[in-house]
């Protein structure tokens, strides 16, 4: 298309004799054209007409706008990172200082701050309690999802399976009220005592679980 001023961007690569360095180089100049549009830096491409030179600012306010939004999100993740890690500070040092005011020994002062660090480490997955849109649904659709989440771990017992297989409304039963629950545990915990009497049945979700005799 012909230019109003006569001239074009590839006019001064032509008289560099940039033809004669490859395409290599032609790929690397507009490479090096399109990163300026995004950073402060320099580039001896420069638009020739009007029509070049329209492109050209629209391509520099999308690069604003693209180069903003990433320099904003970084800057906030950056922010919640620190607020969190400034957060584990501040509770690492009430503990400390709690069980130094309890006169607790330096072994197990190291002890519980070794496993509380371990534990803070340990990524736990989603329970339903920490889905807070989950409250919005109706009663109806959250025994329906609770029911679909709760079954594949059901059927893995032989007589649920074939308790629900018998009577397909006791799934819904059970999740329609407070007898299935989700539950975390890391690490050490202690699920059930054998001096304790039992009140909960479980059904391992993932993981191991290590029987003790005492």
């Amino acid at each position: 298309a012909p230019a109003d001023t006569g001239l074009r961007w590839l006019d001064f690569l032509h008289a560099q004799g940039a033809s004669e360095f490859g395409l290599s180089y032609e790929y690397l100049s507009a490479l090096h054209w399109s990163i300026t549009q995004m950073t402060p830096g320099s580039m001896e491409v420069v638009p020739r007409n009007t029509t070049e030179r329209a492109f050209n600012v629209c391509c520099l306010l999308l690069g604003f706008v693209f180069f903003g939004s990433l320099i904003s999100m970084l800057s906030a993740e950056t922010a919640q990172l620190r607020m969190l890690r400034r957060d584990q500070i501040v509770k690492m040092g009430q503990l400390h200082k709690y069980l130094l005011d309890k006169k607790v020994t330096t072994n197990l002062i190291l002890q519980a701050k070794k496993e509380v660090t371990q534990r803070l480490n340990i990524r736990k997955p989603l329970l339903p309690e920490d889905i807070a849109y989950l409250a919005l649904l109706s009663t109806r659709l959250r025994t329906a999802l609770h029911c679909e989440a709760c079954r594949p771990l059901l059927v893995r017992h032989p007589f649920i399976r074939f308790s629900i297989t018998l009577h397909p409304q006791l799934l819904r039963t059970w999740c329609s009220g407070h007898s299935l629950s989700f539950h975390v545990h890391a690490p050490g915990d202690t699920v059930f005592e054998a001096s304790r009497a039992a009140e909960h049945a479980y059904v391992l979700a993932g993981g191991g679980i290590r029987y003790k005799k005492s």
